[in-house]
């Protein structure tokens, strides 16, 4: 806990590191980095009176003796105004310049006069900004001091330039308990169970199983369905893998615990709302496709403005679906008119089609038939469906590529550009040596992310002040930044490899004991979580002393009740953190 001497230092602390970190990791503009850079000084100058005032200006005032001492000297502050005696001898005693307000005598010698300038009595018709704070719960005003503005105003100054947030991650149960009948909502709500005991979290998820017959639906034409339609969708469904959001494949990147963590998440069912991510998802980037290295060359052409758009207010950063991945990934934003009529089915058959294919998204190419005979009116509305459809994903794809072309000011992807990375010039030949790196990226940005969209769900952060805001970023920081302060915009990885620490070793296998740190973090980040298991409430501290047996089977149950938390929530698998290629 932070004591109350501390308090208002921890606060100046943390507003210099959001004003430092928005202005180290976001672009933005000359005014309004000149205004950062202004403020940023402003909390500089108050931190060192703060921190000035406890090391030397507290010491002699215990001391008043110490200004007759040969290392005494005149402190360089701005000073003070006073017209009390005792205030002016201790200002004197502690070497603070003061001015001291008295009555004139005949005794006083007068070196200068200075005439006092009068002050208006007309307000101003405009109203100032930032506004002046005033108590709410004074309807007197009588409490609204004007030593209370300062503190304040500071604050609104802070939340003026460098208020940034984290867009939140929508979870399935939101839509489905919107949109679903209530029967649907129960066998839903029963699909997954988490069961808490004695620190170990077990989690139990029922397996849906398609219903063996259906009934029949009535045609445009009073015709209905045949049977042998829906025996042949169904064996479709059936036959058709799992998608990479939905299970898990081990692999020796990713600790221990995370593995047996997501290994034990039963299959999951396709959620009501298609799963979105902040970053394009790891398994995007690890696949075997022939488009392997398109997507990464054209990756690192936009991965910057990819981190940019998570957390600049002036861009649209929800988090986006797999397909709309592909789409930025395959890097044609070229704006196109609107489709309509028989021109949508020839755009159905585009190349985000295939690359939705690659990558499991169930949305596919759409197809008609150009029959006749009694069933031309159930085909022309199937076309008529089939053309709206794609005219949507159109739709869609233009909003995409408007975010990079408009907003992003980015053209075309052309496998002859030489995007940098870093310091170097990244060719289409070169990328295969970057994969690595730039998998690490997306797991660690992806990890980041939605460990703080969980963390805002579950305690409703919405009604939350800009301060708590930013309080509870920086101690979720602590679970992957080795720095002791750091703000919530560190969402994008560090690529200093001196700074990248993978956290989530097994003891007693070497570099585990500095992991206690960050797993440490994560249990002071969980204990206001609701449905703690009660042996994960404890003392994050006392997780420093903790030997090998006993860390182990703590991050074992971190991680596990982490998962299944995750899965509860948004109905599919987390984003792992893995290590430094």
């Amino acid at each position: 806990m932070v004591s109350e001497k501390n308090k208002a230092g921890m606060q100046l602390l943390l507003m210099l590191t959001q004003c430092l970190d928005r202005l180290h990791l976001l672009p933005t503009s000359c005014n309004h980095t000149i205004v950062l850079g202004a403020h940023v000084q402003c909390l500089t100058l108050k931190l060192w009176g703060y921190v000035n005032y406890y090391s030397v200006i507290v010491s002699r005032l215990e001391t008043p003796t110490l200004h007759g001492s040969a290392d005494w000297d005149i402190l360089p502050v701005r000073g003070a105004f006073t017209n009390d005696v005792s205030v002016t001898q201790s200002l004197f005693c502690i070497g603070v310049l003061f001015r001291f307000i008295q009555m004139k005598t005949d005794k006083m010698r007068i070196k200068k006069w200075a005439f006092p300038v009068p002050i208006s009595n007309e307000l101003s018709l405009e109203m100032s900004w930032s506004c002046l704070l005033r108590n709410e719960t004074n309807l007197a005003g009588i409490l609204n001091c004007p030593g209370d503005w300062p503190s304040r105003m500071l604050h609104e100054a802070t939340n003026a330039v460098c208020d940034v947030q984290l867009p939140p991650l929508k979870g399935a149960s939101e839509s489905s308990s919107a949109e679903q009948p209530p029967q649907k909502k129960q066998k839903n709500d029963k699909q997954l169970s988490v069961q808490q005991g004695d620190g170990n979290v077990k989690s139990q998820a029922s397996h849906s199983v398609a219903e063996s017959s259906k009934k029949s639906k009535q045609s445009h034409c009073g015709m209905r369905g045949k049977k042998n339609h829906h025996v042949e969708g169904s064996s479709m469904e059936t036959s058709q893998p799992a998608h990479l959001s939905l299970v898990h494949e081990c692999s020796t990147l990713i600790g221990a615990a995370w593995n047996t963590a997501l290994s034990a998440v039963p299959p999951l069912a396709a959620p009501a709302r298609v799963a979105t991510y902040f970053f394009p998802p790891p398994f995007m980037l690890g696949c075997s496709s022939d488009k392997l290295r398109w997507y990464l060359h054209n990756f690192v052409r936009i991965h910057r403005f990819c981190h940019q758009r998570i957390l600049d207010p002036t861009i649209g950063g929800l988090p986006l679906k797999i397909v709309k991945w592909c789409d930025a990934l395959w890097g044609d934003y070229s704006l196109d008119e609107a489709v309509d009529g028989g021109s949508a089915i020839t755009v159905s058959r585009s190349v985000d089609a295939s690359v939705e294919g690659e990558m499991g998204v169930t949305e596919g190419p759409i197809r008609t038939s150009d029959a006749t005979g009694p069933m031309s009116q159930v085909n022309s509305a199937s076309k008529t469906g089939s053309a709206k459809k794609v005219k949507d994903r159109h739709e869609r794809q233009q909003n995409i590529h408007h975010l990079f072309t408009a907003t992003g000011r980015m053209s075309s992807y052309i496998e002859t550009a030489q995007p940098h990375f870093g310091m170097d010039l990244i060719s289409v030949d070169d990328v295969d040596e970057l994969c690595e790196k730039l998998l690490w990226e997306v797991h660690e940005t992806n990890w980041h992310c939605e460990l703080h969209a969980l963390d805002a769900h579950l305690l409703d952060m919405s009604k939350w002040s800009s301060m708590h805001h930013w309080e509870r970023e920086a101690q979720l920081a602590k679970v992957w930044d080795k720095r002791d302060s750091g703000s919530g915009l560190t969402f994008t990885p560090c690529w200093n490899s001196h700074d990248v620490v993978f956290c989530w070793v097994r003891a007693p296998a070497q570099g585990w004991l500095p992991c206690k740190k960050f797993l440490a973090a994560f249990i002071a980040v969980m204990q206001r979580w609701p449905e703690l298991p009660e042996g994960l409430r404890l003392d994050a501290r006392k997780v420093l002393a903790y030997e090998a047996d006993k860390y182990n089977l703590l991050q074992e149950n971190i991680v596990r009740f982490y998962v299944t938390t995750f899965v509860h929530h948004f109905h599919h698998l987390p984003i792992t953190p893995i290590q430094y290629a």
